[in-house]
């Protein structure tokens, strides 16, 4: 995936985002769904932060929410 610039936490790990097609449609990825998940390497840990339909605006997470999600279920 494509790392998630602009997140501010207090870890040096990465948040991704990755576009996946949508089958039930021909629209391809860019109109698809999107996956953000959080790794932290050292630990060789993935957690699945969420996964949102594109054109389903109202679902779509801000960098604040993004960050909210790794606070809670990531870092405690």
């Amino acid at each position: 995936g494509n790392v998630i610039k602009n997140l501010k936490y207090d870890t040096e790990e990465h948040t991704y985002k990755v576009r996946m097609a949508n089958s039930n449609t021909k629209v391809g990825q860019s109109n698809g769904y999107r996956i953000i998940y959080y790794v932290v390497k050292d630990d060789k840990e993935i957690y699945l932060l969420t996964v949102y339909y594109k054109k389903d605006d109202k679902n779509i997470p801000n960098n604040f929410e993004i960050v909210q999600l790794i606070n809670e279920y990531c870092l405690s």
